[in-house]
């Protein structure tokens, strides 16, 4: 093909990408402010990885306020037990489950023992998760090397287990929580940073894959990135001390946030909604679909997959 024929080319294919991204953003200001529709989430089961503590707890305790029945998932069981004995206050069942997230084979185990005391997953909330901070050049490589199991790799170990069950029965929902450092880094947290934005990768790629799939009507995908959540008053006292406005989020206030994306189909929510500036320097999800539309060939039929030699 000649070069003045692919800058034509090329040029139509921008105007067409523009027109089309006019056009949705019109259709989804329109749905925000006329159609805003909210979905029953009762009696639907919500399996919490992280859920005996923190942010976990307060999601579980969000959701049973909305019906939902709940598999409380924690490496500590016990915090796992309070969670569900707090949730069943709200009539509904509640289970808790011991699993380390990072290993894929417990994953699979908890699938099966989940699916057998309470049925399918309708939404996965991938909460679990370690803070680390500290320059990277004094942390021990198993170290990383763990935080990244449970930080970003259980978010794939849940995913591939529990998808392809969701896709069968076409109904679920997956969240991921990331964190605002997944756009905005701080200094000394490369480690915590790197996990978080592999988990916006990672949802945002879970996001296209769905979309060119064909199964985005009926999964859908929030990932949810928080400012500073004051988890622990240690954790609070310390972000007042290095952070120039000293502000932080409750545990509380960020599970509302996230059970509200749920409940309206949110694909990206920023707490507090401020932080959105930071999402819209970035180019919007629905502008990326329209460029895959219009710039890939997936949904001609082909498969695209590329193998490698290690195995």
């Amino acid at each position: 093909m000649k070069p003045p024929l692919i800058a034509l080319l090329f040029v139509l294919d921008f105007l067409k990408v523009l027109l089309l991204s006019i056009f949705a953003g019109l259709k989804i200001l329109f749905k925000q402010v006329f159609i805003r529709k909210r979905k029953n989430i009762s009696e639907q089961l919500a399996l919490v990885t992280g859920g005996g503590n923190g942010l976990g707890r307060e999601i579980c305790l969000k959701l049973a306020q909305e019906g939902c029945n709940l598999a409380v998932v924690d490496l500590d069981y016990e915090a796992a037990k309070v969670t569900a004995d707090k949730a069943k206050m709200y009539g509904v069942d509640a289970t808790p489950y011991q699993i380390d997230v990072s290993d894929f084979m417990a994953v699979e185990k908890l699938r099966k023992m989940v699916n057998a005391d309470m049925g399918p997953v309708d939404i996965l909330i991938n909460n679990a998760g370690v803070n680390f901070t500290g320059p990277i050049v004094e942390e021990h490589p198993l170290k990383i090397q763990k935080f990244m199991d449970i930080n970003l790799m259980a978010y794939f170990w849940t995913t591939r287990v529990f998808l392809p069950h969701m896709i069968k029965r076409k109904h679920g929902h997956i969240v991921g929580v990331s964190s605002i450092a997944a756009y905005f880094p701080n200094p000394n947290v490369a480690t915590y940073t790197t996990s978080k934005f592999g988990i916006r990768g990672f949802m945002e790629a879970l996001n296209h894959d769905l979309y060119i799939q064909g199964h985005e009507s009926y999964i859908k995908t929030t990932c949810a990135f928080p400012y500073y959540i004051s988890t622990t008053k240690s954790l609070e006292e310390r972000v007042r001390t290095i952070c120039k406005y000293r502000y932080t989020v409750t545990p509380e206030t960020t599970a509302e946030h996230i059970v509200e994306g749920i409940v309206y189909n949110y694909e990206t929510i920023m707490i507090p909604p401020i932080a959105s500036v930071l999402f819209y320097i970035n180019c919007p999800r629905f502008f990326q679909k329209i460029y895959l539309d219009v710039m890939f060939k997936f949904n001609s039929g082909e498969k695209w997959h590329i193998d490698n030699d290690l195995w």
